[in-house]
Protein backbone atom coordinates (compact mmCIF):
# COMPACT_ATOMS: atom_id res chain seq x y z
CA UNK A 1 0.00 0.00 0.00
CA UNK A 2 1.31 3.68 -0.74
CA UNK A 3 2.44 5.55 2.39
CA UNK A 4 -0.55 7.94 1.85
CA UNK A 5 -2.73 5.30 3.03
CA UNK A 6 -1.54 4.73 5.85
CA UNK A 7 -0.90 8.37 6.97
CA UNK A 8 -4.51 9.08 5.86
CA UNK A 9 -5.43 5.61 8.14
CA UNK A 10 -3.34 6.72 10.86
CA UNK A 11 -4.48 10.42 10.81
CA UNK A 12 -8.24 8.62 11.15
CA UNK A 13 -7.04 7.28 14.18
CA UNK A 14 -5.87 10.13 15.70
CA UNK A 15 -9.31 11.60 15.04
CA UNK A 16 -11.41 8.68 16.50
CA UNK A 17 -9.53 8.32 19.42
CA UNK A 18 -9.87 11.90 19.76
CA UNK A 19 -13.46 11.86 19.99
CA UNK A 20 -13.55 9.41 22.05
CA UNK A 21 -11.18 11.14 24.82
CA UNK A 22 -13.47 14.35 24.42
CA UNK A 23 -16.61 12.55 25.04
CA UNK A 24 -15.39 10.52 27.95
CA UNK A 25 -14.52 13.82 29.22
CA UNK A 26 -17.27 15.03 28.67
CA UNK A 27 -19.34 12.97 30.16
CA UNK A 28 -17.35 12.64 33.35
CA UNK A 29 -17.80 16.50 33.68
CA UNK A 30 -21.36 16.08 33.50
CA UNK A 31 -21.65 12.92 35.68
CA UNK A 32 -18.34 12.18 37.96
CA UNK A 33 -17.81 8.92 38.62
CA UNK A 34 -16.10 9.44 41.68
CA UNK A 35 -19.29 11.94 43.14
CA UNK A 36 -21.14 9.16 44.12
CA UNK A 37 -18.33 7.78 46.85
CA UNK A 38 -18.12 11.41 48.90
CA UNK A 39 -20.38 12.66 51.56
CA UNK A 40 -22.43 15.42 49.73
CA UNK A 41 -23.41 12.61 47.20
CA UNK A 42 -25.00 11.23 50.35
CA UNK A 43 -26.48 14.08 51.78
CA UNK A 44 -27.75 14.97 48.18
CA UNK A 45 -29.73 11.40 47.79
CA UNK A 46 -30.96 11.36 51.22
CA UNK A 47 -32.59 14.62 50.60
CA UNK A 48 -34.03 13.70 47.37
CA UNK A 49 -35.96 10.45 49.14
CA UNK A 50 -39.09 10.87 50.84
CA UNK A 51 -39.57 11.32 54.08
CA UNK A 52 -41.49 7.44 54.01
CA UNK A 53 -38.08 6.45 52.35
CA UNK A 54 -35.84 8.19 54.79
CA UNK A 55 -37.64 6.60 58.03
CA UNK A 56 -37.87 3.33 56.39
CA UNK A 57 -33.85 3.02 55.60
CA UNK A 58 -33.29 4.80 59.25
CA UNK A 59 -35.41 1.11 60.85
CA UNK A 60 -33.35 -0.52 58.39
CA UNK A 61 -29.73 1.05 59.68
CA UNK A 62 -31.13 1.06 63.12
CA UNK A 63 -31.84 -2.76 62.74
CA UNK A 64 -28.90 -3.58 61.35
CA UNK A 65 -26.72 -1.89 64.67
CA UNK A 66 -29.09 -3.48 66.98
CA UNK A 67 -27.86 -6.92 65.23
CA UNK A 68 -24.65 -6.15 65.13
CA UNK A 69 -24.61 -5.32 68.59
CA UNK A 70 -25.91 -8.49 69.57
CA UNK A 71 -23.75 -10.43 67.55
CA UNK A 72 -20.81 -8.53 69.52
CA UNK A 73 -22.46 -9.29 73.02
CA UNK A 74 -22.86 -12.71 72.20
CA UNK A 75 -19.11 -13.36 70.84
CA UNK A 76 -18.04 -11.07 73.92
CA UNK A 77 -20.03 -13.92 76.10
CA UNK A 78 -18.37 -16.97 74.31
CA UNK A 79 -14.66 -15.54 74.61
CA UNK A 80 -15.08 -14.79 77.79
CA UNK A 81 -16.26 -18.33 78.86
CA UNK A 82 -12.81 -20.60 80.16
Amino acid sequence: MPVSVWVVAFLALWVVVGFGTWRVIRRERRDPSSYPRTAQCEMDRWRAMSTADQARRDAEELAKADAAESAAAVMAELYRRP
